[in-house]
């Protein structure tokens, strides 16, 4: 059976920006893009209608700085070919701030939206889990994480991501190192991600309180206290007092029944007194023996509170006959039950290497 718990993550949407972009006006931007687009300047006037002459002053500027170069025309081309068609071609310097533009905008463009976990603060690029996996048990905790944070530039692993993305596009280290990323909410309905550990892992973990996170399993056990019950005296219990009366005042009054019955008493109350309280845990479904249980951790940071017990009969006798030895002729009779909290810790780095494994 693997354990398993939901933590809360943060749903943000993730875009990014450029220092290199940022230090250009939106103009020179769009110049810049229409030009690669091979536009003429009258028909980027049509677009923005500013006027042929504002257009020619920026491509201009744009010249002189190295961005654009004019486009060799052949030798016959008419005046009315000329004005329809683009003069400028972009330089090596003009292509490469044109790719950086077009990567940024397309980036943004996809809305890619992604997920903070809440125990190490890490952006998470994955799909949270399924709506039937929210059922899980989720951790409470104080957050090791700040929401004023995030708005920081390259929040925590953000940009790995955002590189990780534009792999493909042909960008210098130079324009890969003026990129930053920028984070921003989105307030709908909280999304979870799921940790899951197997039984096996755990039980091959050697505790330690070295572990800089430990996650504690919270959780309510049935205590259940019972009594062995030699079924040879169901119809005699109500003369068994009497029986002792007899035996101090005259033993050779007995029957040999009477003795055996007497007899049978007294081994009942012997077994009885190394009888042990056995731990029904309500949310594996196990019975447990032995009360080995970790002390209290209220102020743990990370905490996983397994389902709490609502109803206070989940097991039966049965099943307490099935994990007990029961001598020959005796039946377990439930004297008391009660819940009780214990708990339990675990590294989160092993959860996080089961992830890994996956």
């Amino acid at each position: 059976m693997d354990i398993s718990f939901a933590c809360p993550v943060t749903r943000v949407k993730l875009s990014i920006g450029s220092e290199i972009l940022d230090s250009a006006g939106a103009f020179t931007k769009f110049i810049i893009s229409t030009v690669a687009e091979d536009y003429s300047v009258s028909k980027i006037d049509t677009i923005i209608d500013l006027g042929e002459t504002i257009i020619e002053e920026e491509l201009e500027y744009l010249k002189i700085i190295g961005f654009v170069k004019p486009k060799d025309l052949p030798d016959n081309a008419g005046f009315e070919n000329i004005q329809n068609t683009n003069n400028y071609d972009l330089t090596e310097k003009g292509k490469d701030f044109y790719k950086l533009l077009s990567a940024v905008e397309n980036f943004n463009e996809t809305e890619k939206q992604v997920f903070i976990e809440h125990i190490s603060g890490q952006i998470v690029d994955t799909k949270p889990i399924s709506a039937d996996c929210k059922n899980l048990p989720k951790i409470e905790m104080q957050s090791y994480i700040q929401k004023k944070l995030f708005y920081n530039k390259n929040y925590a692993n953000s940009k790995e991501i955002v590189l990780d993305c534009l792999s493909d596009e042909e960008l210098s280290d130079e324009k890969k190192e003026s990129i930053y990323t920028i984070l921003e909410f989105n307030i709908a309905e909280n999304d979870f991600f799921c940790f899951s550990i197997s039984e096996e892992d755990l039980k091959n973990y050697h505790n330690t309180r070295n572990e800089n996170k430990m996650i504690v399993f919270e959780r309510d056990l049935f205590k259940i206290e019972y009594t062995l019950s030699d079924e040879r005296l169901v119809n005699y219990r109500n003369v068994i007092d009497t029986l002792f009366k007899i035996n101090k005042f005259d033993y050779e009054l007995l029957s040999q029944k009477a003795i055996d019955l007497l007899e049978c008493y007294e081994n009942e109350q012997n077994k009885n007194k190394n009888v042990k309280p056995v731990y029904y845990d309500n949310f594996t479904g196990e019975l447990l023996s032995g009360n080995n249980f970790a002390p209290p951790y209220g102020d743990a940071k990370l905490r996983v509170i397994l389902p709490e017990i609502t109803d206070f009969a989940p097991f039966s006798v049965e099943q307490i006959v099935e994990s007990l030895v029961i001598p020959e002729s005796f039946r377990i009779e439930l004297k008391n039950s009660n819940k009780l909290t214990v708990y339990q810790e675990v590294p989160f780095k092993l959860f996080l290497e089961n992830i890994k494994n996956q």
